[in-house]
């Protein structure tokens, strides 16, 4: 009854970000939702909300970063201005205002929506009369640790987030359609549960069949198409389609060995049966015997060929769908989009040598979160103690290499039976899936095959962080089915009552303590975005080499005038750390114009332009202060004019 667990997976994923609700709109949620016109502008349309970025740039501008999401755009649209909007008559009357406990509400119950989602999912493609109960901890495991890992707070807490959720979502519920697909077209659909061994009906072998699955196949279309169109990534989905069908293949074709060999157990007892007749009815029965040995042999190529061209002909159109969905959306970029330095500092190394291994060492650091995930912070891309990687002989790429050969010992484990980790097929196929839903997902993310606006992010791990769960749960379940075994000791006099306590205590001791840290993590991770200052402070004091951060802070502080010096402190501190930093020289001139120190103010405009000619706002900032001056100089010769 996994249904149970379903439930309890989304009540429990809205208890653990509970906390969140009450949560102000930071850090991104300013660019992506307060001031995005196709949001909060009742003049814009949805034409402009499919024709701009995710940023409310059209996506023809040479300043839109192209990441096209308008499904999650749709959302924030409908939400802020048929739901939950405000009109802001002291902003303009055409703009409404966001009202953040309702948008935070929302990410909640779609997380919710997510952890059930892939409750069921794992469930459907690994129905419990195939596995054991074993299996079916692990996926309790699994599920659980999805929800309460702290890495996903940042796609949580953020409205922004929702990218992420939405994506996830799709791509999940295609994999369940998926199954159903497959399932009435070439596959076996129905369990017989009392004595675990699958029925011998075979499905796909009529009209009606084949018009479900085709139903179905569409139906996963369509959403993986939202999980693009809710976030890029989401295109991975349909490589995950693949797995999902091969593990079903493997699965068929072994039920069809076990169906042969049982028939065969069955024909070498008829003939020994048929040893005490007479030689007459012998020869008979084994001709007989001989015809049906050999009908079957040709029903199980039969079965198997049809399996094949189902299972291929299936994948030629996955990646024709891939195909062209890719297409169309390249088509849509008139040119790749440009980042800043500051953004993403190793994509602007000329050498392609130095940016792989770089990135490399990145990613293999990203799985360090999904273990340690204690040193948390909104902005990677700049101020971690990060040279970059020229030579095969930097330490540093030991991280990588070891990642790259876990994964392939695990892939020879999988697919050749190596039998170094896994001993059995059920839990080799937990693995495939899980290896594969971490690796397809998090590729786009990767900047190995095109640059991304950042090289290290935690939202971009919430995909990723399914299969991780999935390794996770099933390893956890291994080792405490380790302990479990190595507690039953047959001299022990305990009474049957203390046995069946220490079974369960060690069964569980060790997942429920990772679990109880790692929710106690997230909590205390989502009171950080209660506002700007929390937030920002916490990244401060996570990574203090990081300017952005320190910019984050000390635009806090410029907003309350009894903290200006704090302010200029922070600002001094990121043109400090990044001497090419614009935005925070920028907003130390307006504060120093604010506090009448009008010479510092024109240095600082002007270093801002030399520093980034391409930033506009100090240009405008400084003409508007050399014209303000300029007139107050005029008044005073006028002044003094008069009076002499």
């Amino acid at each position: 009854m996994y249904k149970r667990d379903v439930i309890y997976s989304f009540l429990l994923s809205c208890l653990i970000y509970l906390n969140t609700f009450k949560a102000g709109l930071l850090y991104d949620d300013e660019t992506g939702v307060v001031r995005n016109p196709c949001v909060v502008d009742k003049r814009s349309t949805l034409t402009d909300v499919f024709t701009s970025d995710f940023w409310g740039y059209p996506l023809h501008m040479a300043g839109s970063h192209k990441s096209y999401r308008p499904i999650t755009t749709l959302t924030y649209r409908i939400q802020v201005q048929y739901m939950n909007g405000d009109t802001n008559d002291d902003i303009h009357q055409t703009h409404v205002k966001p009202n953040s406990m309702r948008l935070h509400i929302v990410n909640i119950l779609i997380f919710a929506l997510v952890s059930s989602t892939f409750c069921h999912v794992m469930h459907t493609i690994f129905p419990s009369p195939r596995y054991s109960a074993h299996d079916k901890r692990a996926i309790r495991y699994a599920v659980l640790f999805f929800i309460v890992h702290p890495v996903h707070t940042e796609a949580v807490a953020n409205i922004v987030g929702r990218c992420e959720l939405l994506s996830s979502l799709f791509m999940l519920l295609s994999f369940s359609t998926y199954v159903n697909c497959i399932s009435n077209m070439g596959y076996r659909t129905s369990y017989n549960n009392n004595n675990n061994n699958v029925e011998s009906n075979i499905s796909g072998n009529g009209a009606s069949y084949l018009i479900k699955g085709i139903f179905w196949y569409l139906s996963s279309v369509l959403l993986v198409i939202l999980a693009m169109l809710s976030k890029e990534q989401g295109i991975t989905g349909i490589g995950i389609w693949f797995i999902i069908d091969l593990i079903y293949f493997v699965v068929e074709v072994k039920n069809v060995t076990i169906d042969e060999n049982h028939d065969k157990k069955k024909i070498k007892k008829e003939n020994n049966v048929m040893k005490h007749n007479n030689s007459k009815t012998k020869l008979n029965c084994q001709s007989l015997t001989s015809i049906s040995a050999y009908s079957y042999t040709l029903n199980v190529i039969s079965k198997h060929r049809q399996l094949c061209v189902y299972f291929f002909s299936r994948q030629i159109v996955n990646l024709s769908v891939l195909t062209t969905i890719v297409y169309f959306r390249v088509q849509m970029n008139t040119h790749l989009p440009v980042f800043s330095e500051l953004e993403n500092p190793i994509a602007m190394e000329e050498n392609p040598y130095t940016r792989v291994l770089s990135y490399s060492y990145i990613n293999a650091c990203n799985w360090i979160f999904f273990v340690f995930p204690w040193n948390l912070t909104i902005d990677w891309s700049a101020g971690y103690p990060l040279e970059l990687i020229t030579s095969l002989f930097d330490g540093r790429l030991m991280l990588p290499l070891f990642s790259i050969l876990l994964f392939l010992l695990l892939f020879i484990d999988i697919f050749f039976c190596a039998k170094i980790f896994i001993s059995n097929m059920e839990t080799r196929l937990y693995y495939l899936f899980g290896l594969s839903l971490l690796i397809i997902t998090f590729i786009p993310s990767s900047n190995l095959f095109f640059p991304v606006g950042f090289i290290w992010a935690e939202r971009v791990l919430f995909a990723p962080s399914l299969g991780f769960a999935i390794i996770y749960g099933h390893f956890t379940s291994n080792v405490n089915y380790i302990f479990m075994n190595h507690d039953q000791n047959p001299t022990s006099n305990r009474s049957d009552k203390d046995k069946k306590i220490s079974y369960h205590l060690k069964l569980n001791i060790l997942p429920i303590t990772i679990l109880l840290l790692f929710a106690i993590r997230t909590i205390t991770r989502n009171n950080d975005w209660e506002s700007d200052i929390k937030l920002y402070s916490s990244a401060v004091r996570t990574l203090p080499l990081n300017p952005r951060n320190h910019h984050g802070v000390a635009t806090y502080y410029s907003r309350h005038r009894d903290r200006l010096d704090k302010a200029e402190e922070h600002f001094l501190k990121a043109i400090e750390l990044y001497d090419k930093y614009g935005e925070s020289m920028n907003s130390l001139a307006l504060l120093y114009e604010n506090t009448n120190r009008t010479e510092e103010a024109l240095a600082m405009y002007r270093k801002a332009i030399i520093a980034n000619p391409g930033l506009h706002r100090p240009f405008i900032n400084l003409a508007g202060l050399l014209e303000r001056a300029s007139r107050s100089l005029l008044y005073k010769g006028r002044n003094n004019n008069t009076y002499n």
